[in-house]
């Protein structure tokens, strides 16, 4: 119908195209029909054939007949075709028609008529078999067109199929005339080669891989067209080509590295190649071919995963030949230093195969001898290219296995120096170049730098078990010898410098010479190189000192001269370019002080200054204060520092020199000029005899604490250094004096800070400036200069009598001595300034104030009027005026001056106003807002430098500054003094002691506040401990003797906690919490003061609210923290005393973190959260009900009240989570008055809640509400009840579909996917009762398909590793000799005997998990039917077949010794199948010893895991999941008991890093890794469900019960090895099973193991019983046991809560201190001692003792909760059981109870 209709619409077209009516003719379609006609007629079966060719061009298409597809109907064969081929003579015209009508058959049946394709098949067969020697004989024919039809139907042909294409490839004839097509170039488009390429890619395309890898080894195909014209070729057959071989060869998988290797030969590399200077036709613009040639030749190149690169791990150095194909493709490349691309090309090759980068240089066509040409320099450039994209740290650091130092230096240096730069390239190039090669010495340092960096770093090393530090050290020696076997030595460098000063200089004369024009741009030219030349040299020598120092401190060169060359003495030179300065500084901060003369001058000391050369330290001030930029004055600050540390006269009082240099840097310019020449002449003097000096300082510290001594009978306990710390000082003056570095540790513990500040409390330039000062002549500038200094150093101190005492002594020497006529202003007031730090009868009259307005100076005359001047007005606004012009810089030492006030006030308080309040907080305030406001100073870095660095002080002076505050130990020891009972020596009567004390706790407690949030955004809370500690214990303290009399307000100390309780640690925080809570009742709340409410909160009670409410708690961070009863009892006071949404808030949190912790709540916290209907409240109430059988009964009484009945249903929807939640706890726990609730919750709700069901569901209660209503009609009504509901759900069902396919109309894939939906969970509700009695059975095919699968990896993965040692045939023989006696174990034993590495490690697990499943066969299955078929009284194991006893003991030994091995490391992957197959090798061990054991034949050793066994699978476990704490407990345990070498974590050269060295390391990541993290978490968690079952199967070794024989005192008990073992395994398992959903089966086989293992030894219980957190978690796991929505009902579970219930009921005795009622209880729940055993599986009474087993476990002493549920139970009403039931209920149990207690 279609084509009839098609051809009448033809016909009317042609019909309306005529220009001249005629007479309408019937024109017959050409179908296949009349195409079979034509062909039988010889007169015109050819112009059949053209007429279907050119048809067959147009097709498909809708408005044309398809005549292919009507001939192939009725000619499957096409015989007719086939026909015109018959006879001998073929005319070339004719055989190209017949071919030409083929391959339109052929492209259509590959294509969109593949439904024809036995058609196809058939032509192909016919082809082949008949006229291939036809086909082929035509390619040498002259017509190059019929060449081309002969090549397109043998392309259609292969284009059928995989099938298709083995057959024409079997049956193609390959020969020179074949070959020779692809140089048959016409300009015919296509031409022959391009017909012939497509030819030979159909093979490719259309093969299957044997196919592909067939073609790949015919050398006349793919080889020939890639080696002849590739590059003239056109655009499209150029990607015809790389694109074809790139998806069917590069990336296949299955085409091996060995046949891309054979088929990419070197020519056929240098062929692609070649496409980077293609030249051909570019027949579209959508491809650059460069760019395509380039992305094939990468992938092909590089990539280890898919490419033809092999990974060499001696990178080289072993002889082997490597990667030799692409050494000959890049040795061949010759456009690398002209071409970009050409150049990445050759840098990512070399950068994928290292082993041929010393093979490529040398023999590479490049030249690398120094010459001035260009040449030379682009083949630098590429050499530098080469290397910069190797590895900075070299990857031969983590290989895994260890390499003999020399061989891993040999590999070092392959990445690290090439192997053209040798001695002479450097000498000569040094001559002719100096840039370039420079460059390349610097590009070799930096690389050799971050080497010797990362070599050097000891935490790398520490827990590696391949390599040891002092190892590396020596290999870094090796390694810079070697360097410096090569490398220019440092004079050459030197001589370098000095010629491009020396050109300089003479540059600078000659351009006198010429015009100004010429000069300028001389200069321009001439000073950006020798700029770049000078940095590079300065850069050079730093790198000297950190990678050949040797060569440094061999040259003897004075490098004080590259400092004169940029400061003179009027400065830094003006000419001198920032970037040189900086890389001076550098150099100088680098290089040994020995290496500079920074104090040597010509002229004398003790001389003026003028006559003589300065000191280059002179020079370095200079620099320091005419430094404009802050980065350069900071470096230079740096410089200053380290020049005068070195000299070791400032070792431990260099920061003191920071108060010098910044006061230096606020003097103006024109004063800094003499104060600079005293500073360096003083400095110059006291480095030549610094004893001098030190000694006077130490004089001036003894002077000190003599005349201390001397005045403590009359002023008191004051003196901060006692007369019998003295002589200890001078002691330690002369050991630290004479000490050199590293020597001092040999004297003791190292020295303390406040040591330290008592024996140098100022440095020895203070009397030496003194000393200087007083021999000066009368100078202004110098004066108020050491005033402002010695201001500052004075308030740094902490003790400053000694300073004042040094000040005295030289401010009376300078008034007496002959040059001082009259005293400077200055010095006269700092003398009156620092007498007030001076016992009476030393000071001296005092002078006027000068007038100053800065803050430090305000606060100087302050303290100089008198204490009272601080408290004015006028005083504070004068501060803060000052205050805002402060640098931050300025502010660590004026808190350091305040800090000395305050000391100086507390020591004088007694002769001071009580009114004094000095406060130092408004400073800090300031301190604080400078550093948050300040912007952190950022410069761009600079090509060259490595001084241009972002620089941020802010936080770093702001901790200084709160530092020095927190620590000063004048207020650690003040604040709470009075409330901690323990005050500092003083000598004040009681009323003075009390008003110091409150003023400094109060004074600190402001600057607690204040600081402490900046302290913890700092990540520094640890400044504030001590100040947390006192407040912890002064809180305890109060409760220990207020908390039973709560006072009307907050105390000093309560007011502290609660200010700042979120910055305490937590642990100290627990304590106080629960001090609390553990207080009376009558403590936490009191009477009400207001009309109405009968109590409120104590001001403890309120205390404990704010606390719990406000503190971030999580039971997450301690699984030990948990509130006992008596805690939760003190927590449930607080919430009925004071409704506060946040404690309710707290305790819901708590709940649904410890749902346990319901058990240990009184039950009137339930009926309080029933009286407010509110969010959490209800959610509490759930949570209650659900983990609690007394909260349900209490709930059951409540609902019976009518009126809360009615109150249920007024506020049924708020109340709907509690009844679904008790609805839903009915069917597992046991109740008394269910049938009354029930009843009356139907009466009530049955009918409210189907009407719901019926109307309009919210989406928020739809679900919750049916679920609701499903429960109630489950568990209480009956078909008369539901009748209604019956009859009208159905259509309400039907209506929600229709709703909702109505809403999803315009949604059509919504409403698919909706309906898709609702048919799924019908379909899965089917699945679910099919799958219980389906059973497939797996195929023997299938089975041994998924052992073969198994075997691909073992193969590939042992034959890559040690390929040398063991054949493939060798390998093949082991395998299937292997699988057929299933023992060759001892193969695994032998291999793991060898010199076992990571990747062996992972083939033997391999290997071993192969092995046992397929020896294991169904065997494990029939034992697991057998146990679900066969009765209880009949033995299973009597119809199941175990395997042989001593094989199941081979593969035990193998399983062991690959547990000694586990220390080399393993992926997730291999972790879990080691772990699957030995857990399925100690259940089938299990079995086979039952069997053994009815037999009466025990041929199994029973202890099948040893201690170390466990140990070493649960470190490996650890070390894959990174569970440091875990990790730790493990190796503290290994190298206590000396089992390191057991577990295979020692320290053993020939062993891999351990897994804790995993952290420091760089995991060599190849391309084949591609396991994501996802993946990763999914196994391991795989890997904790193996490693609890094996745990099982781990038992003490001996009856730890038992007494054990003494042992001598040097030897460790090996039982503590078991115990610790036991608790680690017991600790490890239960948190697994609390983390997962509780699983009953798993739950009961970790507790009859932990029955076997720990409740029967004593010992082993006694050690967990220690574990809090363990209990914890033990508890958890009880509460989860009993109260778990599990399928099964309680009384299916009877048997593990009896087990579980007989276990705690033991660790409960153990433990002891048990209530006077305990054997009443359990007698009464568990009458093991009557005949009457009906109770002892019953369910009442293990959840009776399961409520008092929850009070006792959590430290109560007496039951009291448990108390008061049996009192409701008795008291409760309830209809009788009827008096046949034989069982004992719930009431009996608490009647006997009662009758007990009585």
């Amino acid at each position: 119908f279609v084509y009839n209709k098609m051809g009448k619409k033809r016909r009317n077209d042609e019909s309306a195209e005529s220009d001249t009516p005629r007479k309408k003719e019937t024109i017959p379609e050409f179908n296949g029909t009349v195409f079979k006609a034509m062909l039988k007629d010889p007169t015109i079966a050819m112009k059949g054939l053209e007429k279907f060719i050119s048809t067959a061009k147009k097709l498909p298409r809708s408005d044309l007949y398809d005549v292919v597809e009507g001939y192939i109907k009725i000619s499957m064969e096409c015989a007719e075709i086939f026909k015109l081929l018959e006879g001998e003579k073929h005319v070339e015209s004719e055989m190209m028609l017949i071919f030409g009508s083929l391959e339109a058959i052929l492209l259509r049946t590959a294509s969109d008529l593949s439904h024809f394709n036995m058609v196809g098949n058939a032509i192909v067969k016919k082809t082949v078999f008949s006229y291939m020697k036809l086909l082929q004989g035509s390619f040498r024919s002259a017509n190059h067109r019929f060449i081309r039809q002969c090549l397109g139907l043998l392309c259609a042909l292969v284009t059928q199929g995989p099938e298709a294409a083995r057959e024409v490839l079997s049956h193609l004839h390959i020969n020179k005339f074949l070959s020779g097509l692809a140089k048959m170039k016409d300009k015919q488009v296509p031409d022959v080669r391009q017909a012939f390429i497509q030819f030979v890619l159909s093979f490719v395309v259309s093969g299957d891989n044997t196919t592909v890898g067939q073609i790949l080894e015919i050398k006349e195909l793919l080889p020939v067209i890639l080696n002849t014209g590739l590059k003239e070729d056109r655009m499209s057959t150029v990607n015809l080509i790389l694109s074809t071989l790139k998806t069917k060869v590069v990336l296949n998988k299955a085409i091996s590295k060995t046949q891309k290797v054979r088929f990419f030969t070197p020519a056929v590399l240098a062929s692609i190649a070649s496409l980077y200077k293609w030249n051909g036709i570019a027949d579209f613009t959508l491809t650059f071919i460069r760019e395509l040639a380039h992305s094939f030749l990468l992938d092909l190149c590089c990539s280890r995963k898919h490419g033809i690169s092999f990974h060499d791990v001696s990178f080289g150095t072993a002889g082997r030949p490597g990667n030799i194909v692409l050494l000959q493709f890049l040795v061949g490349l010759k456009q690398a230093t002209e071409d970009e691309l050409v150049a990445d090309l050759v840098v990512n090759v070399l950068k994928a195969t290292p082993d041929i980068l010393s093979r490529y240089f040398k023999e590479t066509q490049y030249a690398y001898a120094p010459r001035l040409k260009t040449t030379w320099q682009d083949n630098v450039k590429l050499l530098k290219k080469i290397y910069e994209a190797q590895p900075e740290i070299s990857t031969v650091f983590q290989t895994q296995e260890v390499i003999p130092l020399p061989r891993l230096l040999s590999m070092v240096m392959v990445i690290s120096l090439p192997p053209v730069c040798n001695k002479s390239f450097f000498t000569q190039g040094l001559i002719v170049t100096h840039l370039t090669t420079l460059s390349v010495v610097n590009f070799i340092l930096k690389r050799a730098s971050k080497n010797i960096e990362y070599l050097l770093d000891k935490s790398v090393w520490c827990s590696s078990d391949l390599y040891t530090a002092e190892m590396m050290e020596d290999l870094v020696q090796q390694y810079r010898e070697m360097l410096g076997k090569i490398l220019p030595d440092m004079t050459s460098i030197i001589e370098k410098w000095q010629s491009l000063s020396k050109k300089e200089k003479a540059g600078s004369e000659e351009k006198k010479d010429k015009s100004e024009g010429d000069a300028k741009l001389t200069k321009s030219e001439d000073t950006a190189e020798v700029i770049l030349l000078k940095a590079l040299i300065l850069q050079l020598i730093c790198l000297y000192q950190k990678v050949v120092p040797h060569l440094v401190s061999q040259c003897k060169f004075d490098f004080s001269k590259l400092l004169k060359g940029i400061v003179s003495e009027k400065g830094i030179k003006e000419e001198i370019p920032p970037v040189l300065q900086h890389h001076v500084l550098q150099l100088a901060l680098d290089l040994p002080a020995s290496k500079f003369s920074w104090f040597r001058m010509q002229g004398a000391a003790d001389k003026d200054s003028s006559s003589g050369e300065k000191s280059v330290f002179y020079l370095l001030l200079k620099m320091f204060v005419s430094s404009s930029s802050s980065h350069l004055k900071a470096s230079t600050q740096m410089l200053v520092l380290k020049v005068l540390k070195d000299t070791g006269v400032f070792e431990h009082t260099w920061t003191e020199l920071e108060l010098w240099l910044e006061q230096l840097a606020r003097l103006e310019p024109n004063q800094q000029e003499t104060v600079i020449q005293f500073l360096e002449r003083v400095l110059v003097k006291l480095v030549c005899s610094s004893y001098e000096y030190t000694d006077k300082v130490a004089s001036l510290v003894q002077e000190a604490g003599y005349l201390q001594a001397n005045l403590s009978s009359q002023e008191g306990d004051t003196a901060s250094v006692p007369v019998s710390h003295i002589d200890d000082v001078i002691d330690m003056l002369d050991v630290i004096m004479e000490a050199s570095d590293g020597e001092l540790e040999e004297f003791g513990p190292a020295v303390s800070e406040d040591l330290i500040m008592q024996t140098f409390p100022f440095s020895a330039l203070v009397p030496a400036t003194l000393e200087a000062r007083n021999k000066l002549p009368a100078d202004r500038m110098v004066y108020e200069y050491l005033a402002a200094v010695l201001s500052d150093v004075l308030h740094c101190q902490r003790e400053p009598l000694p300073l004042c005492l040094a000040l005295l002594q030289y401010d009376k020497e300078f008034v007496s001595s002959e040059c001082c006529t009259s005293p400077h202003s200055a010095i006269v007031c700092f003398h009156q300034y620092y007498s007030k730090w001076l016992p009476q009868q030393c000071r001296e009259e005092l002078v006027g104030l000068s007038d100053q307005t800065s803050y430090t100076a305000l606060m100087k005359a302050a303290y100089i009027q008198g204490p009272d001047t601080l408290l004015k007005d006028t005083f504070r606004k004068s501060a803060e005026e000052a205050l805002a012009s402060f640098s931050l810089g300025e502010f660590p030492v004026a808190i350091k001056q305040i800090l000395l006030y305050i000391r100086s006030t507390v020591e004088n308080f007694g002769t001071v106003g009580a009114q004094n309040k000095l406060r130092p907080p408004h400073i800090v305030e300031y301190a604080n807002s400078e550093a948050k406001n300040s912007e952190p100073a950022v410069v761009k870095s600079q090509e060259g430098s490595d001084l241009f660095l972002e620089l941020n002080q802010s936080s770093t002076i702001l901790l200084s500054a709160l530092g020095s505050i927190f620590k000063h130990p004048y207020l650690e020891q003040w604040f709470l003094a009075l409330e901690l009972s323990a005050m500092p020596p003083h000598s004040l009567n009681p009323v003075r002691l009390k008003q110091l004390c409150s003023l400094m706790t109060d004074n600190i407690l402001v600057l607690l506040k204040l600081c402490a949030p900046v302290l913890q955004e700092l990540n520094h809370l640890e400044l504030l401990r001590s100040y947390m500690g006192a407040l912890e214990r002064a809180a305890l303290q109060e409760l220990v003797e207020k908390g039973s009399k709560p006072a009307k307000k907050h105390s000093r100390t309560f007011q502290s906690l609660l200010s700042l309780h979120n910055y305490m640690d937590s642990s100290n925080l627990r304590e106080v919490v629960s001090k609390l809570l553990l207080l009376p009742h009558n403590s936490l709340i009191s009477p009400s003061s207001s009309k109405g409410a009968n109590f409120e909160l104590s001001i403890y009670g309120q205390a404990a609210l704010q606390i719990l409410t406000e503190c971030k708690y999580t039971a997450s961070q301690d699984h030990g923290t948990f509130l006992t009863q008596a805690h939760l009892f003190g927590l449930g006071t607080l919430l009925l005393s004071c409704s506060k949404p946040a404690l309710e808030a707290f305790l819901l949190q708590f709940l649904s973190s410890e749902p346990s912790s319901a058990k240990l709540l009184h039950t009137d916290v339930l009926l309080h959260c029933l009286q407010r209907p509110l969010s959490d409240s209800l959610a509490i109430s759930s949570l209650l009900l659900q983990n609690c059988s007394t909260h349900r009964l209490r709930f059951e009484m409540w609902c019976l009240e009518p009126e809360n009945m009615e109150k249920l249903s007024d506020q049924s929807e708020a109340f709907l989570p509690l009844i679904n939640m008790y609805l839903h706890m009915l069917g597992c726990c046991c109740f008394i008055v269910q049938k009354d609730i029930l009843k009356a919750l139907k009466q009530v709700l049955l009918a409210k809640f189907s009407q719901c069901v019926l109307g309009n569901l919210t989406e928020e209660s739809g679900a919750q509400l049916t679920e609701t209503l499903g429960s109630l009609i489950k568990l209480s009504a009956n078909s008369k009840d539901i009748r209604d509901l019956i009859n009208s759900l159905p259509s309400a069902l039907q209506n929600v579909d229709n709703v909702i396919s109505d809403k999803l109309a315009d949604c059509p894939e919504e409403q698919e996917k909706w309906r898709k939906s609702v048919a799924t969970a019908a379909i899965k509700c089917l699945i679910a009762s099919y799958s219980h009695s389906k059973d497939q059975a797996t195929s023997p095919l299938e089975q041994e398909h998924s052992i073969l699968k198994r075997l691909q990896r073992v193969l590939v993965g042992l034959l890559h590793i040690s390929k040398e040692d063991i054949t493939a045939s060798e390998w093949n023989n082991f395998v299937k000799n292997g699988l057929k006696y299933l023992h060759i174990c001892y193969i695994c034993l032998f291999l793991i005997g060898r010199n076992l590495d990571w990747q062996l490690l992972c083939a033997i697990i391999d290997l071993f998990h192969v092995l046992w499943f397929t020896a294991l066969g169904q065997k494990e299955k029939q034992v697991d039917e057998a146990k679900t078929s066969l009765s209880a009284e009949e033995k299973p194991q009597s119809f199941v077949k175990c395997l042989p006893p001593p094989l199941i003991s081979e593969f035990l030994c193998v399983a062991s010794t690959i547990t000694r091995h586990l220390g080399l490391g393993l992926k997730a992957a291999q972790l879990s199948l080691f772990l699957q197959t030995i857990c399925s090798v100690l259940k089938h061990r299990a079995t086979a010893l039952h069997v053994s054991k009815q037999a009466d034949r025990l041929t199994l050793h029973p202890q099948p895991l040893s201690c170390t066994e466990a140990l070493a699978l649960l470190h490996c476990w650890a070390s894959s999941s990174h569970n440091t704490e875990l990790l730790t407990q493990i190796q503290a345990l290994s190298e206590k008991h000396k089992v390191k070498e057991v577990m295979g974590m020692r320290k053993d050269k020939a062993r891999v890093k351990s897994s804790l060295s995993h952290v420091y390391m760089r995991k060599e990541k190849l391309a084949e890794d591609t396991e994501t993290e996802n993946e990763d978490k999914s196994l391991l968690t795989e890997c904790k469900l193996y490693l609890t079952n094996i745990f099982v199967h781990w038992e003490p070794a001996f009856q730890l019960s038992e007494p054990q024989p003494a042992l001598p005192t040097d030897k460790l008990d090996p039982s503590w090895l078991t115990r610790i073992t036991a608790h680690l395994v017991t600790k490890w398992s239960l948190r697994c099973l609390v983390e997962d959903s509780y699983d009953e089966n798993r739950a009961k086989e970790f507790l009859l193991w932990l029955e076997k293992a720990v409740i029967k030894h004593t010992k082993i219980a006694d050690v967990v019983l220690l574990d809090l957190g363990l209990k914890a978690d033990l508890l958890r796991l009880y509460h989860q046991a009993f109260e778990a929505q599990c399928h099964s009902s309680i009384s299916a579970r009877a048997g593990t809560l009896q087990l579980f219930t007989k276990i705690m009921i033991s660790l409960l005795e153990i433990q002891g201190n048990l209530p006077e009622l305990h054997q009443a209880v359990v007698s009464a729940c568990i009458p093991e001692a009557t005949l009457d055993q009906t109770r002892l599986g019953k369910k009442a009474g293990l959840s009776l003792l399961s409520l008092y087993i929850h009070e006792v476990w959590s430290g109560a002493t007496s039951a009291d909760l448990f108390l008061s549920h049996v009192s409701l139970v008795t008291g409760a009403k309830c209809k009788k059981v009827k008096s046949s039931q034989k069982k004992a209920d719930i009431r009996d149990i608490c009647n006997d109870i009662i009758t007990m207690k009585s």
